[in-house]
Formats: structure tokens, C-alpha cells, sequence
């Protein structure tokens, strides 16, 4: 997977695409400055010919190659997208299916550090429980050095 996202970016950000330019992919990685959204952590993604978001995530922006025959459009609506046409010279080092859409999503990780919260509340909890008690019933019996004589 990290492979093809790596091969994925580099696509998308070679230069190459027709009528994809670099403020096409300045906007779309600063999307709080073309949309209504603040930045924030969101998640970075890739899908090939449809985007299928989860319950309380939204597309925040969006870029997507096509070659001639492949449509850029989505069924989600999303305040920024821009298209780009892969050269043919590209396509062959491509193993996913066009239209590929490298798009921003919002809301990701919203129940991941819910989890992680709640993992961290029961870890307390636990330590909370443990009762830390000396081995030594008199002081007096331990030297400077914590070795009981």
C-alpha cells in the first residue's frame, strides 16, 4: 500500500498531467485557503473510480487523473477539485484503475483518538488500582543504598 501511494504522489505531483499545474496542487494541498474549511489533521487518500467515505467524514478537497476516456466526476459533493490528464507514458507504471482520486477527508481521526482516549481513561483506571507497597517494615533496616540488611 505504501508503495502504490508513493507511485500515486509522484504522479500526481510530476508535472506531467495535462491541465493539472502546480496552483491546481497548491490549492488542493492548502484547500483552507480555496474553501470554506479550516485547516486541521486530516487524512490523505487515494480511490480508484469511486470515493467511499465513512459516517462523519467529508471530502475536503480533491484531485483526480483521468486519461481521455475515463470521466473525473464523483458523486460526493466536495468544494475543491481539480483534473488532470496522465500521459500514457505514466499509465503503465499505474496498477490501479482510472479515474484515481487523491483526495483530502476530514473527520478521519476524529474516532481514532476517541479510541486512543478511551484506551489511555482504562490505563488509568488500572494504575489507579495498583497499590504500591515497600517490602521494608522498618526503615531502619534498609541502608543509604535501598539493600535491605
Amino acid at each position: 500500500e505504501i508503495e502504490t501511494a508513493l507511485i500515486l504522489i509522484a504522479a500526481i505531483f510530476s508535472g506531467e498531467n495535462r491541465e493539472l499545474d502546480m496552483s491546481d496542487l497548491k490549492n488542493f494541498i492548502n484547500y483552507h485557503k480555496v474553501t470554506t474549511f479550516t485547516p486541521k489533521l486530516n487524512l490523505l487518500d487515494f480511490f480508484s473510480k469511486d470515493i467511499v467515505l465513512r459516517k462523519g467524514e467529508s471530502l475536503v478537497s480533491l484531485t483526480t487523473l483521468v486519461d481521455e476516456n475515463t470521466s473525473s466526476h464523483v458523486d460526493i459533493l466536495t468544494e475543491y477539485q481539480a483534473t488532470g490528464f496522465l500521459p500514457d507514458s505514466s499509465k503503465k507504471n499505474i496498477s490501479v484503475e482510472l479515474p484515481i482520486h487523491a483526495c483530502i477527508v476530514s473527520g478521519y481521526f476524529i474516532p481514532v483518538v476517541e479510541q486512543l482516549e478511551s484506551k489511555l481513561k482504562s490505563y488509568d483506571e488500572v494504575r489507579k488500582t495498583v497499590v504500591e507497597k515497600t517490602i521494608v517494615s522498618d526503615i531502619s533496616d534498609a541502608t543509604d543504598e535501598g539493600v535491605i540488611l
